[in-house]
């Protein structure tokens, strides 16, 4: 498969699905948080935001009550990201105002998931 259509078939993705975008943009920030690229806090939380990518498509193509128990996960994935990037932030592997942008970023999924959630129990 060609980068080009790599490409093209995330764009279409995520045109339909803007929730892996904001997912997408929060994996795009991380290497914000250490220039070294084998920095733990980095890899964990590249590593937590991908899980959290593919919850999220999984729980796309679910049944109701498997999608509302994978999306509790996406939320576990999400308080982890979290506590990854305040220790980031408190050891100084990143700035306050880069870690303040990846901070809001994860605070749109939230919103996204729960809203998320909301529609599957009314």
């Amino acid at each position: 498969m060609t980068k080009k259509n790599t490409k093209d078939i995330m764009d279409t993705f995520t045109e339909s699905f803007p929730l892996l975008q904001a997912i997408y943009d929060i994996y795009d920030l991380t290497p914000n948080i250490s220039e070294d690229e084998n920095n733990t806090l980095r890899r964990s939380i590249e590593m937590t935001t991908l899980e959290l990518l593919e919850l999220t498509v999984m729980a796309q193509r679910q049944s109701q009550s498997n999608k509302e128990f994978t999306l509790r996960q996406c939320l576990n994935k999400i308080d982890t990201i979290l506590v990854f990037v305040d220790l980031a932030k408190q050891t100084s592997h990143v700035s306050k105002d880069k870690a303040d942008d990846i901070l809001k970023k994860v605070n749109v999924v939230s919103e996204m998931i729960e809203g998320w959630q909301d529609k599957l129990t009314q």
